[in-house]
């Protein structure tokens, strides 16, 4: 299990159409779905640029939504099965 002193810090944080974008500060960029969130997928393209960020985490307070970095390095299977659906 990966603890949070493992965790690389989150450095930027972005939003387009289809994925959050996730710049780390060791170098890594990522992009993670929004059909991995049934929240984000749902939420208007203004609700999904209405968030903050820390260290490890996303915030859109609101639509009642939050993203860890370690769901995004590590994400579960029903992470990635919630993308499956029909829109």
């Amino acid at each position: 299990m990966v603890t949070i002193e493992e965790l690389p810090i989150l450095a930027n944080v972005w939003v387009d159409d289809t994925r959050v974008h996730f710049d780390l500060e060791d170098g890594r960029s990522i992009a993670w779905p929004l059909s991995w969130s049934p929240i984000l997928i749902k939420a208007t393209p203004e609700q999904r640029r209405q968030f903050s960020y820390s260290a490890y985490h996303v915030f859109w307070d609101n639509i009642d939504e939050i993203i860890g970095i370690k769901n995004v390095l590590y994400p579960t299977i029903s992470i990635i099965n919630s993308g499956k659906h029909s829109d």
